[in-house]
């Protein structure tokens, strides 16, 4: 079993996993999904003191005071700022990062940084303008556009200009990481400039990285949930390997097995096998599963009794 961790961008909440936990599960791993203050279900949480440090706290003491680790922490736009933000506290509990169409910032960087939207709010005085609205966003066809705009709220500017503190660079980490695009987003003009573009043909050519498309807008969660599904489960069953350790062979890595005599039982040499052999069949054939095009709630049932 692997815990994973998802955290949702700016506007949201943790709503936005909806169609993406239940697979996971399904498949026998353990996701998180965590509001962050003043957003989603803890919209009437928000003030003007609300932060990107804020957000990071909330996403450092789910994985303290639930006792996680070894786990996959997801960022998806706004929350690649917050994940890489919370790496300075949980770290050594990290396996593996994916940023999912997200900021990926350096030490000392803001979003606005990022983005070069240095918009003219404020969080003091009587004209005080403390929240930033929804971004205008568009959903493929047959996505029920209306219930996800509804969820959307007002986002507090202080995420948008407080600064990332990472002392150690992303890369030196020892965790794993993979960047995930969407590639129906427009490209950067000099008029329209694209962080996500930016760090994707970056991250493309670097061999620290994994790379991974979905031929969708940037509302992937919404647009393409079983898509991404299909792209995280893989990391699992290869075991958060570096890009540079793929090149072992099978046997290199294969877990060592007690010799068998003719005389051994089935019930022994089931015994046998690796720990995480019945969980890689339940999340091998729940992929399998999500490609014939079964509901989440028939791949639960039909992955249940294995």
């Amino acid at each position: 079993m692997t815990t994973f961790v998802l955290v949702h961008g700016a506007w949201g909440g943790s709503y936005a996993f909806r169609t993406v936990r239940g697979p996971l599960r399904a498949a026998g791993h353990e996701v998180f999904t965590p509001s962050l203050t003043g957003l989603g279900e803890r919209a009437h949480l928000s003030s003007p003191q609300v932060g990107l440090a804020t957000h990071v706290t909330d996403v450092a003491n789910t994985i303290l005071y639930e006792d996680l680790s070894d786990i996959v922490l997801l960022g998806y736009s706004y929350g690649g700022m917050v994940v890489t933000g919370a790496l300075e506290h949980v770290a050594d509990r990290v396996a593996h990062l994916v940023y999912l169409d997200a900021f990926v910032p350096a030490d000392g960087e803001a979003l606005n940084d990022l983005t070069g939207a240095h918009a003219g709010f404020t969080t003091v005085g009587p004209d005080a303008q403390w929240l930033v609205p929804p971004a205008v966003r568009a959903f493929d066809e047959g996505v029920d556009a209306a219930w996800h705009l509804a969820r959307r709220v007002p986002h507090p500017a202080r995420c948008f200009s407080e600064p990332v503190r990472l002392r150690k660079p992303l890369e030196d980490h020892r965790c794993t990481r993979t960047y995930i695009k969407a590639t129906a987003e427009p490209r950067p003009s000099p008029n329209r400039p694209s962080a996500f573009w930016a760090t994707a043909d970056r991250v493309r050519r670097d061999p620290a990285w994994r790379y991974r498309e979905i031929d969708t807008n940037h509302m992937i969660l919404a647009n393409r949930p079983g898509e991404l599904v299909d792209l995280l489960l893989p990391l699992v069953l290869d075991g958060f390997r570096s890009p540079e350790s793929r090149q072992i062979t099978r046997t290199e890595t294969r877990l060592p097995r007690p010799e068998r005599t003719q005389t051994t039982s089935h019930i022994q040499m089931a015994l046998e096998k690796p720990p995480l052999f019945t969980r890689r069949r339940k999340t091998t054939r729940a992929l399998g599963s999500f490609r014939r095009g079964l509901t989440s709630q028939e791949v639960i049932d039909d992955v249940r009794d294995m």
